[in-house]
């Protein structure tokens, strides 16, 4: 340590140190009003502090498994919503269960990671669910990357064993919407049972929008010929307690143009809420368009169940829920030929994947019809 006499009569203490990261001498000083021992204990108590904070190496951090883990969900769990967080939280449930989480997370490499989805039970779990599971441990270890709990990111390099696909599941793609004729068919028995969820439904095939998006549409969210979607209804810890959230990513807020039935759709629902809206009972502050007669949150599981009970009444073999509605949107702007870019920003899809596997499906059918109807041409 040295000492410097400053202009103004205090005193400069300096001290030199070395960057952990770069070996250059670095130096770091406190000023102090007075030059006698006590100054000089002082000084060096301060010095010392400053160069612990300067070389303190995160790379030569002790953090574990399980305290990395726990980092990384305090700093991301209350930015994201329910759904999310319970995708996050399958990943970490199995690795907590599988994985040896007391070790030292600089220690971890590849093999470590590769053995977590080599173990049984990760490898009896579909394609889907093992690549969520690389997904969210890369995002954890890049986490660690970043804040120099490690050198490199071991999930990088990682190799996700796959099932191959079954003959069903190549052609599962077609039970995940529903053709004109299924719908029109599903919707005659829906409303013969309940002309609200009827109207939802043809709602959400005729928009595309999720079903927590319909839900959470309030009127003024109309704008014309167009709706946008700024919100969504977050019912995953139960209907008792909905809340309206910002929309599933940045691709979701959207506006979007109506056709003529649409709006007619709209027009209705808010001639419906407003006769019922005499009844004390009834509380929909935020005037959502599609509610209960008492202008509550009409549940997706409710929903779900009336579609199984509607799916009952007609000839349809799929799998039924709210969602099937959005993939419908997606097959009847293919058969329109409207362009792939135009429909997954229709819909809100940052991941085209599901788009594209629908709009393929579709578009190679069309080419099969454009045979068939050749083939019923007769020019002599």
């Amino acid at each position: 340590m040295w000492i410097e006499t400053l202009k103004n009569g205090k005193y400069k203490y300096n001290e030199r140190y070395k960057d952990p990261y770069n070996e250059k001498t670095k130096y770091v000083s406190v000023t102090l009003a007075k030059d006698t021992p006590q100054a000089q204990k002082e000084a060096l108590r301060l010095l010392n502090e400053k160069i612990d904070r300067k070389i303190q190496k995160q790379t030569q951090s002790d953090i574990t498994l399980a305290e990395l883990f726990e980092k990384w969900q305090a700093l991301h769990f209350p930015s994201v919503k329910s759904r999310t967080k319970l995708t996050y939280s399958q990943t970490i449930y199995y690795a907590n269960e599988l994985l040896d989480t007391s070790s030292l997370v600089r220690n971890i490499d590849t093999s470590f990671i590769q053995s977590f989805f080599e173990n049984e039970k990760i490898m009896k779990q579909s394609n889907g669910y093992k690549k969520n599971h690389k997904m969210v441990l890369n995002m954890i270890f890049s986490f660690a990357e970043d804040m120099g709990y490690l050198q490199i990111n071991p999930v990088k390099k990682v190799k996700v064993p796959k099932k191959e696909k079954t003959i069903d599941q190549i052609n599962n793609i077609r039970n995940k919407y529903l053709t004109m004729e299924e719908l029109s068919e599903l919707l005659k028995a829906m409303q013969s049972e309940n002309n609200n969820y009827c109207l939802i439904a043809e709602f959400l095939a005729r928009t595309g929008l999720r079903y927590g998006e319909c839900i959470a549409l309030c009127e003024e969210n109309i704008k014309g010929d167009k709706i946008e979607i700024v919100g969504s209804v977050d019912s995953i810890n139960g209907i008792a307690k909905p809340k309206i959230t910002s929309p599933k990513n940045l691709n979701s807020y959207r506006v979007i143009e109506i056709d003529r039935r649409t709006k007619e759709i709209l027009n209705m629902q808010i001639e419906r809420n407003t006769i019922f809206s005499v009844n004390e009972r009834y509380c929909n502050d935020e005037k959502r368009i599609f509610c209960t007669r008492y202008g509550g949150i009409v549940s997706n599981k409710e929903f779900n169940k009336f579609l199984k009970s509607a799916k009952e009444k007609t000839t349809i073999k799929k799998e039924l829920t709210s969602h099937i509605f959005r993939h419908t949107h997606i097959s009847l702007l293919a058969e329109l030929n409207v362009p792939i870019k135009a429909i997954s920003e229709r819909v809100g899809h940052g991941n085209q994947s599901t788009t594209l596997e629908i709009y393929n499906h579709v578009t190679e059918n069309m080419k099969s019809n454009i045979v068939n109807k050749l083939d019923k041409i007769s020019l002599l």
